[in-house]
């Protein structure tokens, strides 16, 4: 995520929303990702 959309939203009146949801996306992005990693490693996709 781009860390200057709040400073966007911000200019909009809107700052406090867009940093939530850059939260929320880069919160998803992180739970998204290690599951996908994790589901990966189980099927052998992927070896450490």
């Amino acid at each position: 995520m781009i860390s200057i959309y709040p400073l966007f939203g911000q200019r909009y009146g809107l700052g406090g929303v867009s940093a939530t949801a850059m939260l929320v996306g880069t919160i998803a992005s992180f739970f998204t990702i290690s599951l996908i990693i994790w589901l990966m490693t189980l099927s052998g996709l992927i070896t450490f």
